[in-house]
């Protein structure tokens, strides 16, 4: 299920391709990459303390890290970590918006209309996300009657849409016998399965009492995870199957798809910077003077490569503070409670 978020889902990607070259982004992922080990711990262990130190969070689990935290931190911290937290709220928020309402724009609303504006699609935008908000807020009551909390719910989500989309993306990686069409009923069939089961779920968990037999234990109530196997082994059978029956893409067309992802790639290994930037030996400068091109005219720009052994991928310092000190935040809550705890 991780393939899907990490490698397809629009919110990660789009970062990643706002990257200033391939380098960054490169690093971008390995430092994400790094610092996604830090979220067992961080996760788990105030999650095992509140349980510990405060009984009444049991019947609620959304409500334990926001009673260690109210509780364990002192006033200092308590407002920075209150302020961190809204800021990855807000800035993963953000993201889903933005992410979402630019697919409905353009895969969407352009396609039925080829030949809107960008003022309209950028109305189309906004009024979408004025929508989702609103769906979001109305769709609260259904997960406070899940019963399993906040984290599971969202991963159960997951379960029922990643498995036909991470099935499709590692087939078209690892098997070049995958045909464009297989892929469509892959993810349509498998897409088709996980909305009915997240449906019929959330109508049976408003209802005061759902039926049950058999059927319904497998199909409905069963865990999560296993509708998630089960869903990955029909698309890898449908792929299978589907790319036996159907025309491959002749090698030409895919060689121009290759072509040009590596055209791409090429072109964001350089950087549009002033020409008295070229013989200068601070390689920090690249970044510092990249912004001043606009201003600079034509004829003083040229490309300068950039540099790809790694030493610049990690952003600058500003952005290595502040994951620093969220880490650091984190981790001090933890221990803070393991300490309060012993």
């Amino acid at each position: 299920m991780e393939v899907f978020y990490w490698c397809t889902d629009q919110v990660i990607t789009q970062r990643v391709l706002a990257a200033k070259s391939v380098a960054h982004a490169k690093g971008g992922c390995v430092l994400t990459a790094y610092a996604k080990l830090l979220i067992p711990p961080i996760m788990v262990l105030p999650g095992l303390c509140a349980r510990v130190l405060y009984p009444e969070v049991r019947e609620n689990s959304n409500l334990a890290f926001p009673t260690i935290v109210s509780n364990v931190l002192p006033h200092g911290l308590l407002g920075l970590m209150v302020a961190a937290m809204l800021a990855a709220l807000m800035s993963s928020l953000a993201s889903t918006y933005n992410s979402t309402s630019a697919i409905i724009s353009y895969e969407f609303y352009k396609r039925l209309r080829p030949r809107s504006t960008d003022r309209s699609l950028v109305i189309v935008g906004r009024v979408s996300i004025v929508l989702l908000t609103i769906v979001g807020i109305l769709w609260i009551p259904v997960i406070s009657k899940s019963g399993d909390g906040l984290y599971l719910y969202i991963q159960s989500i997951i379960s029922y849409v990643a498995p036909p989309i991470a099935v499709v993306y590692l087939g078209g990686i690892l098997w070049k016998g995958a045909t464009p069409r297989a892929a469509t009923v892959t993810l349509f069939s498998g897409g088709l399965i996980g909305l009915i089961r997240f449906v019929v779920e959330s109508v049976f968990k408003i209802m005061e009492n759902p039926p049950e037999n058999a059927f319904l234990s497998i199909i409905v109530y069963s865990n999560f995870l296993y509708f998630a196997f089960f869903s990955t082994c029909l698309s890898v059978l449908l792929l299978t199957i589907c790319s036996l029956f159907t025309p491959a893409p002749s090698q030409a067309k895919i060689d121009a798809i290759f072509a040009h992802a590596a055209k791409t790639a090429d072109l964001m290994s350089y950087a549009v910077v002033p020409k008295q930037v070229e013989d200068s030996s601070d390689a920090d400068s690249l970044d510092d003077t990249a912004s001043m091109g606009s201003d600079q005219g034509v004829d003083h720009l040229q490309l300068v490569e950039r540099d790809n052994d790694g030493t610049k991928c990690f952003g600058n310092n500003a952005q290595k503070t502040i994951l620093n000190t969220f880490a650091s935040l984190q981790m001090g809550l933890s221990f803070s409670a393991f300490w309060h705890f012993r």
